[in-house]
């Protein structure tokens, strides 16, 4: 019921530009946090090898 008032009431562009919008963040956030976790993993290796 929600959905069906939110699409009347909502351009086809919009609905479009809101998803894109979404998915982008979406990529953003998983690119960023494959980014620190490579960036953690190369900064610790040195570490240990260190204590070794």
């Amino acid at each position: 019921l929600f959905w069906n008032v939110f699409i009347k009431h909502i351009h086809y562009g919009d609905v479009i530009s809101i998803s894109l919008y979404w998915s982008g963040m979406y990529i953003l956030m998983l690119s960023v946090i494959r980014n620190s976790n490579f960036n953690i993993e190369k900064n610790i290796d040195p570490y240990f090898l260190s204590l070794n």
